[in-house]
Order: structure tokens, then sequence, then C-alpha cells
């Protein structure tokens, strides 16, 4: 039989002091090479908040930065448990260090019970797995005592019993306590157990825990072999913010966006929606006046709500409006629609569809509709959709419009290929253009300038505590610039992002966002389609980027060299995706299909969601721009293209 030396690892959150004994080990001050494998089991009960998931994901990211990953080294699988299975990732041959700390960052809680019987079971399922290197380890982090000890006893016996060895290590369990009992019991050897009393002390335990994974790797390196050679200018300190390129006293025209109501919202044509806080049949617009956003406040017409996907209002059964008083209510359950006496909203398949008592009858909340002489008003209207008035207008130039924005008139260009037709309110007459031969930004940080622009004007951006210069964006940990125009934007099957970026190191592993193109601030959470963030631990960095198309979901990765102005290529040609961050730095992977559309703008320094364990970015981007087709340049740097 072959030997399988696993390691299982139990932390769990009972309140009390640090008293289990500590065996002595071995101190490794390399790295472990491996071979082996390595799983983690991140406990995912109501017991433990975020909070404390984070600390968890950060205390095995810190174990993890003492492995060398890889096909030939050592493998990681993780994932989220309580009553059954949640998230998690299995064992690949094609990690590195960087993109097993992004698949981390990805778990979530999914609050039920401790079942640590599913846990154990899950670790051996992955463990005994075909070309799953040997010696394998596994990590479980648990809250204590398990909802049934006598199947968690048994399946520990089972894991025994085909080699595994198992330590546990238990947050907050007190000696003597019925929890420490439990883990002792789960290891078979007391020696194999160690406490500590918070999720605040994790830190503490990581040159502990990792000496004794390592040692039940068995193979190490001297910290010698693995030193990152020094980098070619002083890299910014872990401990400071980066250093800040002087403001301009040119006053900036793309301001941030203060309103609340306007946090968030999508931008078309230049005018920015968002969806009400509460309501669907409402909707918020909003604009900038004297870089101030302005918030204001309408209505769809009688059966519509709003739709953040459409950016209009539509019939309520085809919106997307998270507010819907209909969602998990059963059919023909109702609601007064208010601006009419005998309408109402009725329930159906989980949405809400318009209906009409009858004349001289009115809809009363809770008895339904009751007779009433003096309501005698149309159901629906006669205008069953708000009046049409269009808010735009010629302008000499044909090639663009003039926009009515809370009555000031604002000069917009047509989109190539069109002029303006008053008939029709907007740009619909095809002419014929030339084709370029050049392939342009569309879409840039003036080098000359402060502001953004697209292939032909100034645009509004949403900027908060970022330090401006000249063609460069310093973030210094609590900033971010939202590129709006870029929301709902279809780059169809080619992008290219490229930009110069500067990053420092942390002394533990630290993720940041650089680029992203989803904002859950509302809505539903869906994954972003352009993703780039990037790894720093002590010595060193790593982007990792991230690409949705076709319905697929690819990841690549490149190292930065901290302290570095590096040019970085994120870029996709319908059929090769390709990234790079110096010479020698290019990685690619097949992929078809188009680039999926995402309502937010293109976010930079901030991560989607505020609230996870991805942090804002620390460090320089200059240089930005954005592409919609492969220049030469790109195709003569990114020799898969």
């Amino acid at each position: 039989m072959v030997h399988i030396s696993a390691v299982l690892l139990l932390l769990s959150s009972y309140h009390g002091v640090l008293a289990q004994n500590i065996p002595a080990l071995a101190s490794f001050s390399g790295q472990c090479v491996g071979p082996g494998a390595v799983a983690f089991a991140l406990d995912g009960s109501e017991s433990i908040n975020t909070t404390n998931f984070d600390q968890l994901k950060q205390f095995v990211k810190a174990n993890i930065d003492q492995f060398v990953i890889g096909a030939n080294n050592i493998q990681i699988a993780a994932f989220v448990f309580s009553q059954q299975i949640g998230d998690g990732f299995p064992f690949s041959g094609q990690d590195t260090k960087y993109t097993v700390f992004a698949k981390l960052d990805a778990l979530n809680l999914i609050r039920m019970a401790t079942f640590t019987d599913v846990a154990i079971n899950e670790m051996i399922r992955l463990l005994i797995q075909p070309n799953v290197p040997s010696p394998k380890v596994g990590v479980v982090l648990t809250d204590g005592e398990s909802y049934d000890p006598d199947k968690t006893r048994i399946a520990a016996i089972t894991a025994r019993a085909i080699g595994i060895t198992l330590i546990a290590v238990g947050i907050g369990v007190t000696p003597g306590s019925s929890a420490a009992t439990e883990l002792n019991a789960i290891t078979g050897n007391p020696s194999q157990v160690l406490l500590i009393n918070g999720y605040n002390q994790l830190t503490n335990l990581t040159s502990i825990l990792s000496d004794l994974l390592c040692q039940a790797i068995t193979t190490t390196t001297s910290t010698t072999t693995t030193t990152t050679p020094a980098p070619t200018t002083t890299p910014i300190p872990t401990t400071q913010k980066p250093t800040l390129p002087p403001l301009t006293t040119q006053k900036l025209q793309t301001d941030k966006i203060t309103n609340p109501l306007c946090e968030g919202c999508i931008i078309a044509d230049g005018v920015g929606y968002n969806r009400h806080g509460s309501s669907c049949q409402r909707f918020v617009q909003c604009y900038l006046e004297d870089g101030t956003a302005v918030a204001v406040e309408k209505k769809c017409g009688f059966g519509q709500f709003f739709s953040l996907s459409d950016l209009t209002c539509v019939h309520s059964e085809f919106s997307d409006c998270p507010y819907d008083p209909c969602i998990g209510q059963p059919d023909g359950a109702s609601w007064n629609m208010g601006e009419n006496c005998q309408g109402y909203w009725t329930c159906m398949n989980g949405h809400s569809m318009p209906s009409c008592c009858g004349n001289q009858t009115r809809y009363v909340s809770g008895t339904g509709c009751t007779a009433d002489t003096t309501c005698i008003e149309a159901c629906p209207p006669k205008t069953s959709v708000l009046p049409f008035n269009c808010e735009t207008q010629a302008d000499a130039d044909p090639s663009y419009y003039l926009q009515n924005v809370s009555g000031s008139l604002l000069r917009r260009r047509c989109a190539p290929g069109t002029q303006y037709d008053s008939g029709s309110c907007g740009c619909s007459i095809l002419i014929t253009v030339a084709p370029s031969t050049a392939c342009s930004p569309m879409l840039y940080h003036s080098l000359s300038d402060q502001y953004f622009y697209d292939a032909h004007n100034i645009i509004p951006v949403g900027m908060a505590n970022v330090a401006v210069s000249i063609g460069s964006l310093a973030f210094g940990g609590n900033g971010e610039v939202n590129i709006w125009r870029l929301a709902n934007y279809d780059f169809q099957n080619v992008l290219v992002v490229r930009f110069e970026l500067t990053v420092g190191t942390s002394a533990s592993p630290r993720t940041e966002q650089v680029l992203v193109n989803c904002l859950h601030s509302n809505g539903v959470m869906v994954p972003a389609s352009v993703d780039i963030q990037v790894i720093k631990t002590q010595t060193a960095a790593q982007l990792v980027y991230t690409i949705r198309a076709g319905g697929q979901s690819k990841t690549l990765t490149s190292a930065i060299t901290p302290g570095v102005a590096t040019e970085v290529v994120y870029a996709y040609d319908g059929a090769v995706f390709a990234v790079y961050s110096g010479p020698g730095t290019e990685s690619s992977t097949a992929l078809k299909g188009n680039v999926e559309r995402r309502q937010s703008g293109f976010l930079l320094g901030r991560p989607a969601d505020i609230s996870s364990s991805i942090n804002r970015l620390s460090g320089i981007i200059a240089k930005f721009e954005v592409y919609s087709c492969i220049s030469d340049y790109i195709k003569n740097l990114l020799v898969s293209m």
C-alpha cells in the first residue's frame, strides 16, 4: 500500500487560552520544494464571520508562501465546507503560487453547521485522485466540535488507516475541553494538535505550522537558492504608501462622483443611469454639472420597470430589478400600483404584471377590487408609456448633435459612420467612412495633460483619493478611478489594455486590484470579464490576469519586478489570450468567443467588492490605453499573436 502522509489542520473558534503542547520541530528557514500535495478545507459555518474568514484565508496564504508551487513541486487544493461542500478548486499542475492565492481569495462563506466528517471525506477524495503527487498534505479549517462526532471519528480513522497523518489546530479551543478532546481523537496523537487563543493570533502560528508542514513534506531548499534578485531601482517601501506625483494646479474636469445616488451608475452617451434604491418603477439619471454629479429621479410608464441591463424602462416581466415585490411570492398575490386608482400589480412566476380592476372599481390593498363610483380614470392609461420627448437637436455639423441636459445644451459627436437625423432624434443616417489602416487607442490617459479621452472627446471619469499628474495615476491604498465610458461596452472578440505599472512588496502575502470591470454595489454579483490583480510578497510580485469570453474563463500570470515601472499588456484577439510584463514574461492560452459585457466601467485600483479580502491598489498606473484592435507593436511584442 502506498503511504500517504497527509496533514489535517482543524482551526476552531472556541474562546480560550493558548495552552496546548507545541511539538519541537526542526526550523526550515527556506521554502519547501516538494514534490507533494496540500489540500486546505476552510470552515464556512455560521459561527465564523467574514473578518475571521478573511483572516483564515490570509493564514493559509502565508503558509503556502513557504512552498514552491508547480507540477513537479507542491500542488494545492482548497474548498469551503459546512453542512456541505461549497466553493473550491482541485489540484492542478498548471497552478502557480499566485493563481492559488487568487483562487483562495474567491472562496466564500456558506453559513451552515459544522460537519467535519464531510470535510475529512472530501479531503480523502481529493488526495487519492490520480496524478496528485506524494507525500500528500491536507489542511482543514473548522470552528470547533463537529455536528456528528461519531461520523467525524470514523472518517478520521479511515483517513489514518490509509496512511493519512492528521494534525489539528484549534483557534480558541481550551485544553481539556470537549473540542480539544475531539481534535486529539481526530489526530490520534495529542502532539499533533496545536491550539491558539484567537484569530488575531494566527500570524504567530504561521512559522510553527509551516515548519510542521515542511517536515511532513520532508524536502526543503535553503533561502539562498530562492532569493529574488534585487530590482534595478529601489522598491516602494512596504510600510509606506507609494510616492505620489505632485498634483497640478489645473482644475480637473473629471472630478469624482460624490452624489450617493450616482455611485456606480452606468454611463451611456455621457448620461449616467442607476437603479432607484427601493422602487423598480423609478430610476436615477445622473449628469455632471461643474464637476459634480447631479441626480434626477425619474419614473417609468404604466406597467414598466427600469432595467439596468437595457438602461431603459421595459415591460415589468423583462426587467432585471432586484426589488420586485413579487420575488418569492405565490402566483395571484397582488400589490398597489399607486398612481392609478384601478391599477394594481399581480404576481406571476415571480414577476409583477400590470392589471386593472375595471371602470368605477378601485384596488384596495389587502382587499382587492372594490366598487367606487369616483374611480373613473382609464386603465391602462390612454398613453401606456411616457410621452416621447426628444432631448437632442441638430448641430451645424451633421457629425455632431446637441443634447439637452438639465437645461444646458452639450455638443456631442455621432459614432463614426453616422450623422444626426432630427426625424429619428438620433445618429441614424449611415455614411461611408474610409477604413483606417492604423490601430489607435479607443481610450487613453493623455501624456500631455490630465484628461482621459475617447477617440474624439474628453470623457468624464469617477475619481477618488488618486494623485493625478500628466499621464500618471498614483494610488495610495484608498483610491479608485471609474472609466464609465466602458460600461456595457461590447468589445466583441478584440481587446487590448496597455499601461505602465509600479508596485512594491508586502511583508505578508497581499492581493491588490489593478483593473476590474465589475462593481458589486448593487444588483446580482457576477464575475468580472476583465480582471487584473497583483499579489505582493516579501521579495516579489506577480500579476494575475483573468478574462471571460465565450462562456469560458481563463487565468494567466506573469512576474513584475517591485519598484520598477513596467509595461503591462493584456491582449485578446478572438483566438489567443496573452499577457506581458517585461521581456521573457509572456504567457498565453487559446480562447474563442466574445468578451462578456459588464455593466460597470473599467475600475482602476478598487476591487469589485470592497468587503472582500482583495485590497485596493498601492502603486502607480501610467500611460493607460485601451484598444479594440491589435496594433503592429502588440503583434511584435506578443509572439503568440
